[in-house]
């Protein structure tokens, strides 16, 4: 599932790693198709993305900013012969403009070069200044280019800097900036995948050709590696094949397969088994390449960076692992590689703490806070957990499940449909905890629909009463739902363990490799005997608009994506990954699914873990 840019600069999620919609044959094994098209034209599957309008903002700022800003307010590129009148006129709620080299219009190029730019700079702050509009300086180059730019900045309001070296530079010269790091586009970057994609063998991506004909360090880091499986491409700027033929290094440059598109490099990310980030200089890792690697873990693709990082190191240990030499990143890759759930962990833990925390929307959360401008563009919606139980002797169970979420905004809706006599009762003076009992003879539809209405959240999650959920559990699927219009969650691949055992087992032996699938609900294949009901979320709004079938006992969570594929064609549905979430079974004959040991067994992939690597 590759997210795509239109003529109008808005993005859609399309199936097909060419970007295309995905023709599904009529003979498919489990497909369920809503409507065939009646053309030979494909019709636009799309899964959208939220786009919300938090400010208006007049910019000069690179595509990359440009973009990522646009998403979440309303933008005013500001031209040469425009910029005056808008803002004066407009009088959006402040001016951003960042160290490029060219904008997004390609408007001012090369600006930073010409003796006049700090004028520019001035008059630009100054005619914002006399128009009410605040004015912020985003850098977000090395320190060696901040000669170009320092003169200019001094005029405006709010200075935020994206590297540690320029920031230390800036405060000793007199300008009051704050750290203010590069960010990255979860429109552009997620881990959504395409189902029917092809397995791909793990291999190490190292994005910077001419950086490794420009820099030795990289070059004899990269020499290091010959063991390793690694590919080398080009994002940037373009090589001649000149340079390329003569570079000293021609083991390297068998390596090399040339440049590709920022499109093509989300996919790369997607499929590939680690990414590799090398700084130029021992102790030198400019921002640029901190944002590449922002854009891979975005991606869930590990990301191994071999030396220090310098100055810069804070941002990177949140995404990737620092591994002191080459040799080190041989044996880490080669282990990643061949152990997929390893690769898994990895890419799981650098994707959450991309998008909880370095989003373009965090970074307008920080300067939306200097400024005062109300709003929040990071939120956190009120969520509702669900737990049907039958089973009193679970209670302790839930409670300690539901206590253990981090996820800050929520409230438990425990109905209890079981023996009226042994009604479990809730800790008093919690408001946040609700317990709703009704009859026995209530059906799994019916109890769910029940706690539905009684829920308040914008968001509902069904959490079994006993199987086993990670802390994060909640969190991390709320990522999901924050950056995307989607209707449920669910987990097609999942772990089973048995009481008392301590070793868990995977099942789904024809699950691909790819574990977040992204569907439209009404014209893609589902193989709905795999969804896992123990892990369905959904909206609220949504779920009581379609409801559950209240004659379903078992099976409830299928037949409510069936309804869905029938009445909301047009909406979709994200599958996770199969991590902090764990099916906990004991005597079958207790459990409303019964099923043998010997069963559960049979469903194995043969793969196993220990309950402490499934929860992170």
């Amino acid at each position: 599932m590759i997210i795509r840019k239109s003529s109008a600069r808005s993005r859609l999620l399309r199936f097909g790693c060419s970007g295309d919609c995905v023709d599904v044959p009529p003979e498919a094994l489990n497909a369920l198709l809503y409507s065939l098209p009646s053309s030979m034209e494909r019709p636009l599957s799309a899964l959208p993305v939220k786009c919300r309008r938090l400010a208006r903002v007049a910019m000069i700022a690179s595509p990359r900013v440009h973009d990522g800003f646009a998403w979440h307010n309303t933008c005013y590129e500001l031209m040469p012969s425009t910029w005056q009148a808008i803002l004066r006129l407009a009088r959006p709620d402040y001016l951003l403009v960042e160290s490029c080299l060219y904008d997004s219009a390609r408007a001012w190029p090369l600006a930073g070069y010409t003796p006049a730019y700090a004028g520019h700079l001035r008059a630009l702050a100054e005619t914002a200044r006399k128009a009410g509009v605040p004015c912020v300086f985003w850098y977000t180059l090395g320190e060696d280019m901040l000669d170009f730019f320092m003169e200019g900045m001094r005029a405006f309001d709010v200075v935020g800097c994206a590297d540690a070296r320029a920031l230390e530079r800036l405060n000793c010269s007199g300008i009051a900036a704050r750290p203010l790091p590069w960010a990255f586009a979860p429109e552009q970057f997620n881990p959504l995948t395409n189902f029917k994609l092809a397995e791909y063998p793990p291999l190490l991506l190292f994005d910077g050709i001419a950086r490794m004909l420009r820099f030795p360090h990289i070059s004899n880091t990269l020499e290091g590696l010959r063991k390793a499986d690694l590919h080398i491409i080009d994002t940037g700027m373009l090589s001649s094949p000149y340079n390329l033929g003569h570079f000293r290094h021609k083991a390297l440059a068998a390596r090399v397969h040339g440049i590709v598109s920022q499109t093509v490099a989300q996919e790369l990310y997607k499929t590939a088994g680690a990414y590799l980030s090398i700084e130029d200089a021992p102790g030198s890792f400019p921002p640029a390449q901190q944002w590449r690697c922002l854009e891979a873990a975005a991606c869930r693709c590990p990301v191994l960076h071999c030396g220090s990082a310098g100055d810069n190191a804070a941002l990177l240990k949140e995404v990737a692992e620092i591994l002191p030499s080459a040799e080190a990143v041989t044996i880490r890759s080669a282990d990643l590689f061949s152990r997929p759930l390893e690769r898994e962990r990895a890419g799981h833990l650098a994707w959450r703490a991309a998008h909880s925390r370095h989003t373009f929307a965090h970074r307008m959360e920080a300067i939306h806070s200097w400024l005062g401008i109300a709003g929040t563009p990071v939120p956190m919606p009120p969520v509702s957990i669900i737990t049907p139980s039958m089973r009193p002797e679970n209670q302790n169970h839930v409670l300690r499940q539901y206590e253990r979420q981090t996820y800050p905004h929520k409230e438990l809706i425990y109905v209890f449909n079981g023996d009226a006599a042994h009604a479990p009762s809730l800790p008093a003076g919690r408001e946040d905890m609700h317990i709703l009992c009704v009859p026995r003879e209530y059906s799994t539809g019916m109890v769910m629909n029940a706690g539905l209405q009684k829920a308040t959240g914008e968001y509902a999650f069904k959490l079994d009463d006993d199987d086993l959920y990670g802390d994060q559990y909640v969190a991390d699927r709320m990522i999901y739902f924050r950056e995307f219009s989607i209707a449920a969650l669910g987990t097609t691949r999942s772990f089973f363990v048995f009481k008392g055992d301590s070793e868990a087992f995977s099942i789904n032996k024809q699950k691909p490799r790819q574990d977040c699938i992204a569907s439209s609900l009404g014209n893609v294949e589902y193989t709905l005997s795999s969804f896992t009901g123990a892990t369905v979320a959904m909206s609220r709004a949504h779920a009581l608009a379609i409801g559950y079938q209240e004659q379903t006992y078992a099976n409830a969570d299928v037949s409510f994506l069936f309804k869905n594929i029938f009445f909301a064609p047009h909406l979709g549905c994200v599958n996770m990954d199969r991590l902090n979430f764990c099916v906990q079974r004991g005597n079958p004959q207790e459990h409303t699914w019964a099923a043998s040991r010997d069963e559960l067994r049979l469903m194995g992939s043969g793969e196993s873990a220990r309950l402490e690597e499934i929860f992170l």
